[in-house]
């Protein structure tokens, strides 16, 4: 048992509204956001538009491959046997 007590959802976990957090520290890059902000309501984290847009090129680059690994899989184990 830890000496603080369970842990709770609200740890770690900004104070306010979900929008009260907005002006925090970039998730990607980890600068602070000053101006507009994209947030993950789900993860509470926050991001600069322009990180996601530079990051965009490489999540889809790993989906494509992680979809052709998935289609690609069973034909080689049938083809194979």
């Amino acid at each position: 048992m830890c000496a603080r007590g369970p842990a709770r959802d609200s740890d770690g976990m900004p104070s306010g509204g979900p929008h009260d957090h907005a002006t925090g520290t970039c998730a990607i890059c980890a600068r602070a956001i000053e101006g507009p902000a994209l947030a993950d309501h789900a993860s509470a984290r926050v991001f600069h538009p322009e990180c996601v847009v530079a990051q965009a090129p490489e999540d889809a680059l790993i989906r494509l491959l992680g979809f052709l690994a998935l289609i690609a899989t069973p034909t080689v184990l049938l083809w194979a046997a």
